[in-house]
């Protein structure tokens, strides 16, 4: 009989949802019975059980859920994992309430970028309740660190630097090398620098290179000004990374991309603008190029042609370079 269960308590969408999505996977090869409370099914797997509940807003069901939770898990060890901080600020005496003892693990996945009252409140109480948990894991040292200055409770709570994992890829395909694929991958707003990446496709606008963006959000872009741009909803990452070559983050700051790691696992080397702990994962002339945000046209057609001029090289530094970001390389014993 196992005896961890893992309770996934979250809203998420966009990285943190792929996040626990891969965590889920390592779970379940693991043959670990998982619970996951979500507000939006994610993909069933083996030893799985789900809970739909909207957490922010459904308070009463949610208290409901976590009854049922206690009596089918009574003699098991639960493993709370949260990631956002208002849910963790809200819950975090009532798990403690209900369940004898629950080790919760908390990911501090991002800054506050939003800056507002409720997200003060929110960074504050989740803060100061990290001190009382198992363990507190910020994905990159600029996370950390600017936890630890705006929110200094967290340099006393049970903490570690643990970046994102993704799977090994199955399969890598083949890569058009007469091309010059350049692609957005992210949620279409401004936090996630989309304005940005468009003006770079003008300034890059050439019968060379084509500019690929997978996702959606609230910006709208006109095809009529943008004919160098493929527009797609989001869609496998396998498809996502067999149509580009080279990854461009243009997002503000970045705390430690799953884009990222993801291209790399399958050879494909990003080109970034982004401050944060992006430039903890990728090694500038490595497996990427790190450039200023005020980046001039020459300097953006040098690095281009870095990269393509020197492919092969930059692919297998790729691949290599992500293996330690597998993850197959999670420990069990890391969570229990």
């Amino acid at each position: 009989m196992k005896k961890e269960n893992f309770i996934f308590l979250s809203n998420a969408t966009g990285g943190i949802k792929t996040f626990e999505e891969n965590l889920i996977e390592f779970f379940a090869n693991q043959e670990i019975s998982s619970i996951i409370v979500n507000k939006k099914n994610i993909q069933q797997k083996k030893c799985v059980r789900f809970y739909k509940c909207n957490i922010l807003h459904e308070f009463f069901k949610f208290i409901k859920i976590l009854i049922i939770l206690k009596k089918k898990t009574i003699n098991k060890k639960n493993i709370f994992i949260i990631s956002n901080p208002t849910i963790f600020a809200i819950y975090f005496l009532l798990i403690n309430i209900i369940f004898k003892r629950p080790r919760i693990i908390f990911f501090f996945h991002s800054h506050l970028i939003k800056i507002n009252f409720l997200q003060v409140l929110s960074g504050i109480f989740s803060s100061f309740f990290s001190i009382f948990i198992y363990k507190t894991i910020f994905v990159s040292n600029f996370t950390k660190n600017w936890w630890n200055l705006y929110f200094p409770f967290t340099r006393l709570s049970n903490n570690f630097v643990q970046y994102n994992k993704v799977p090994k890829p199955k399969k890598n395909f083949k890569k058009d090398y007469k091309k010059i694929k350049i692609g957005f991958v992210g949620r279409l707003n401004n936090e996630k620098g989309l304005k940005e990446f468009l003006n770079i496709s003008k300034i890059l606008n050439s019968e060379n290179i084509k500019f690929y963006i997978f996702g959606d959000g609230p910006i709208k872009i006109d095809r009529k000004k943008f004919n160098n741009i493929n527009l797609f909803k989001w869609t496998k990452k396998e498809t996502i990374y067999r149509k580009i070559n080279i990854l461009m983050v243009t997002s503000k700051t970045e705390n430690c991309p799953l884009n990222v790691l993801e291209a790399k696992s399958y050879g494909i080397p990003t080109i970034t603008i982004s401050d944060g702990g992006i430039k903890e994962i990728i090694k500038n002339n490595r497996d990427g190029i790190i450039l200023k945000k005020n980046i001039t046209r020459k300097k953006l057609v040098e690095s281009v042609n870095i990269i393509f001029n020197n492919y092969k090289k930059f692919e297998k530094n790729c691949v290599k370079e992500s293996k330690k970001f597998y993850l197959e390389n999670y420990k069990k014993k890391f969570f229990i």
